[in-house]
């Protein structure tokens, strides 16, 4: 599928299971609805996609080895739906400050439930001289969604572990929609579970499944081999393993070691049913 159809297909998703406002497409752009006042833009330009969020743009592409790879078009596209879901939940907010027509901004994240980490900063209120005392001066603008309900979505302060260094919002809509091509009772229950032949949406729900079967037939060790490419698969298992942590069917889990496939695999053990 092309990677403009795709985006609209998983956006439009995205946007029923959040009960959000249907999306608008216009050619390549996207405008997704958060709140009454609030909306992500989505641009995509050929391989590049920027998204624009109260006046913050975040663009990533793919690189020239990447345009022709399915796995990182999908993982350019969960990218953009996991900034969507953080931003929907209110765990995104753009500060700003205005001088005039100038403009500064950074973008946050909420990164334990109460403490927002600076990602980014953009633009400049262009003051010379003692800069400091004039920030005093110019008032702090706080844009954000609040108050949407989670639903199943997980929050990024008890992600494990806590996003990626260039995308910390990345695992905000791990386990919305998506259903997995084959069912996890069919899989060999041996305890390791390959999730190259799956797509990046498919794997949260086959991993619920896989762990479920897996405990049902007193397989407790399992090898998890999410690849290591640019860490979006990993981060959603990991999202996965952690919600089941805390229900109580995963005892612990942590990356592979030296013969166990090192960062491409997570190595888990369950708790006994």
């Amino acid at each position: 599928m092309a990677l403009d159809e795709e985006l609209d297909r998983r956006l439009r998703e995205l946007a029923r299971v959040l009960r959000l406002e249907p999306v608008a497409r216009e050619g390549t752009r996207w405008t997704l609805a958060l709140d009454e006042a609030l909306a992500l833009e989505l641009d995509l330009d050929g391989s590049a996609l920027t998204l624009s969020f109260a006046g913050w743009r975040e663009r990533s592409a793919l690189d020239a080895d990447e345009l022709d790879d399915p796995e990182a078009q999908a993982e350019l596209v969960d990218l953009a739906l996991d900034f969507a879901a953080a931003a929907s939940f209110g765990e995104l907010r753009v500060v700003e400050r205005r001088a005039g027509q100038a403009a500064a901004r950074r973008l946050e994240v909420l990164v334990d439930g109460q403490t927002w980490r600076v990602h980014g900063r953009s633009g400049s209120l262009g003051l010379g001289g003692s800069v400091s005392s004039w920030l005093g001066r110019v008032p702090e603008v706080v844009v954000r969604v609040e108050g949407r309900p989670r639903g199943g979505c997980r929050a990024l302060a008890k992600a494990r572990p806590r996003g990626l260094p260039r995308a910390p919002w990345a695992g905000a809509a791990a386990g919305l929609g998506g259903d997995t091509r084959e069912d996890a009772q069919a899989l060999p229950l041996d305890g390791e579970l390959d999730l190259h032949n799956f797509s990046p949406r498919e794997v949260g729900p086959l991993v619920r499944e896989y762990v479920a079967a897996c405990r049902g037939a007193g397989v407790l060790d399992l090898r998890v081999v999410h690849g290591k490419g640019k860490g979006v698969l990993r981060r959603t298992v990991h999202v996965e393993l952690g919600r089941l942590q805390e229900a109580g069917e995963v005892e612990r889990f942590r990356l592979g070691g030296h013969g166990e496939g090192s960062w491409g695999a997570t190595i888990v053990r369950l708790r006994p049913p």
